[in-house]
């Protein structure tokens, strides 16, 4: 015989069984939350560009906001790094094969203002592809999403001519979406890669604050780029999708 305080019991335990499995399904069904990037951390591992077998050492630093990335160095294959820095994004290009050098300190270019909130303002626009496992050195249970850059006209345009030209796949810990773990980059911003694709695969990522160092040889470039406008536009040029 059940008495009344067992049967509560047994009712209570049923409606926390049932709504923890309601939870659960919500959250499997539901988009997870969107890549961020966060204002300090310190990323390292691998940028790998398959096709031209290179696989060199990598690092991704943020520090209140300044973000930079650098890949390789004067042993390796390839030298580049790219960063934001007092809101502007740069890339430098120090070695390249077949191409660079000669010329290197020439390299260094303003791409636009880009403030950290608006690059994580794209990263928003991102679409969840789903929920998958990365096998590198480890098992790394991961988000999968994708974001692409058009160029063309706004969507508040009816009928808005737009031409896709860059792709991003970013791969975010399930349970922190600040972590990446690894990231594709496809396109035309990639045109010394034959096959436009390059891939940074992170092996040890910590919350503390990267160093940032900005190059000497864009001091130049800095001078020059004075534009208020931002790399993605709200009317009119270029956008995330």
């Amino acid at each position: 015989m059940i008495t009344k305080n067992k049967s509560s019991l047994f009712l209570a335990l049923l409606a926390l069984v049932l709504f923890a499995s309601c939870e659960s399904s919500s959250k499997a069904t539901g988009s997870p939350p969107k890549p961020q990037f966060p204002e300090n951390f310190t990323w390292e591992g691998r940028w790998i560009v398959k096709d031209l077998d290179v696989d060199v050492s990598f690092s991704w630093h943020g520090n209140n906001g300044d973000l930079q990335m650098i890949a390789g160095g004067e042993d390796e294959k390839i030298h580049f790094t790219n960063l934001i820095y007092d809101d502007y994004l740069y890339t430098f290009t120090l070695k390249w094969p077949g191409v660079i050098p000669p010329d290197a300190d020439d390299n260094c270019l303003c791409l636009g203002k880009l403030p950290l909130e608006v690059l994580n303002g794209c990263l928003a626009n991102s679409r969840y592809v789903g929920a998958e496992i990365l096998l590198e050195e480890e098992e790394r249970y991961v988000e999968h999403f994708r974001i692409s850059v058009v160029l063309g006209e706004s969507e508040s345009k009816p009928n808005a001519v737009r031409f896709p030209f860059m792709e991003g796949d970013f791969y975010v810990d399930q349970e922190d979406s600040t972590k990446m773990w690894k990231v594709l980059h496809y396109g035309v911003q990639n045109l010394l890669d034959p096959a436009l694709d390059e891939w940074a695969v992170m092996q040890k990522i910590e919350n503390t604050p990267g160093e940032i160092n900005f190059p000497d040889e864009c001091q130049e470039a800095r001078q020059k780029c004075t534009t208020d406008g931002s790399v993605f536009e709200n009317e009119g040029g270029i956008y995330c999708k």
